[in-house]
């Protein structure tokens, strides 16, 4: 029996793994090459007395930005273990750990082919509201869904990708309650069977707050996938559902957190007194503008991740975006979703810069 590798991830200088070993090993010896047939000269080996069944190995002094492949053979048993690639980084990320904020993120969504619902036995669709409203930016236009009899309301939502990556799955403008509760499945052939690819938590992603007009759910991967099948499950004890927005794309993140970010509120109504002092209002839409600032950034990280934003100023392509991350109580009032209004460069003579995108949001 050979060892397994469980983990594998790249550090500054080195590679942080995890690993099984048969009982009884004795010793085990991590082979790292650069090449994937392991026989160039350019080979590292990592010796270690390993427990039985879990271990973990932190391997440091190797080259940064540098691609291995990776297996474990156990002195005495014949064969390798699994063989794994993993890069070991340049740049340390960012702590934000003992801070109440997190990197600023902007996700474009990607296009989905069309959402359609079902539902569990005592829960069905209002009337005239469809799943398909989910893909309109227009914040007026709700998916609801209602339940028929006593039991717990069941909402689900299927939807494709074009099989570009994803980790970001968001269910804006909704009624749920606290007790509301979100699983996100994912999978290549549309069965959803494979255990590891589920994800459930509360709805809410700021829980135990009021008085919000209304309340959003955000889903991060673990990691980016490329699968085409989604499905998503909303259970709830309330009698009626509402969401208005659904967005699937991939996080844009950047290195460091956000200098500053501004709220401007938007209001679409109007009011105004006549002759004789009489009001005469309007009702409309209150939007925010959103201000997120990307700082110090370096010229090949903005043309990568940021720059091909600026082509969408002036459309009306809608955007998420997150000024601040950091899950905690205040996420909720965080999350925006509109068109990108201005753009702004800074610190442009500098070797690093500093980037504003500002965001007319409908939340």
């Amino acid at each position: 029996m050979v060892a397994t590798v469980t983990s594998a991830a790249g550090v500054v200088g080195g590679i942080d793994l995890a690993f099984t070993t048969p009982h009884g090993a004795a010793v085990a010896t991590v082979e790292m090459n650069t090449e994937a047939d392991f026989a160039s000269a350019d080979t590292f080996l990592f010796t270690m007395t390993p427990a039985n069944g879990a271990n973990a190995a932190q391997i440091r002094g190797l080259p940064n930005a540098t691609p291995f492949w990776l297996r474990i053979r156990i002195n005495g048993i014949a064969g390798y273990s699994n063989v794994v690639l993993v890069a070991t980084s340049t740049v340390a990320p960012a702590d934000y750990s003992g801070f109440s904020i997190d990197k600023a993120v902007v996700v474009v969504p990607a296009p989905l082919a069309g959402v359609t619902d079902g539902y569990a036995a005592g829960s069905a669709l209002r009337g005239g509201f469809p799943a398909a409203n989910l893909l309109r930016p227009d914040p007026l236009s709700t998916f609801q869904a209602v339940a028929t009899t006593n039991a717990q309301l069941a909402v689900q939502l299927n939807w494709q990708t074009s099989g570009e990556p994803i980790d970001t799955i968001a269910l804006l403008g909704t009624q749920a309650g606290d007790d509301a509760v979100v699983i996100v499945q994912w999978s290549n052939d549309g069965t959803f069977s494979d255990a590891t690819k589920r994800m459930q938590m509360p709805l809410r992603c700021s829980p135990t707050i009021g008085r919000r007009s209304s309340y959003h759910a955000l889903v991060t991967l673990p990691q980016p996938t490329t699968d085409r099948y989604w499905l998503m499950v909303v259970q709830t004890a309330a009698r009626h559902f509402l969401a208005r927005n659904l967005i699937v794309g991939l996080a844009r993140q950047s290195i460091n957190a956000n200098v500053g970010a501004g709220v401007n509120m938007g209001d679409t109504g109007t009011s105004a007194r006549g002759r004789f002092g009489v009001m005469d209002t309007v009702s409309g839409w209150r939007g925010r503008q959103l201000d997120m600032e990307l700082g110090w950034l370096h010229e090949s990280e903005y043309h990568t991740k940021w720059a091909d934003l600026e082509g969408l100023v002036g459309r009306t392509k809608p955007v998420l975006i997150l000024p601040n991350s950091k899950r905690n109580v205040w996420m909720n009032d965080r999350i925006g979703f509109g068109p990108i209004v201005d753009t702004r460069a800074e610190t442009l003579r500098g070797k690093r810069h500093s980037r504003n995108i500002s965001v007319d949001s409908s939340y």
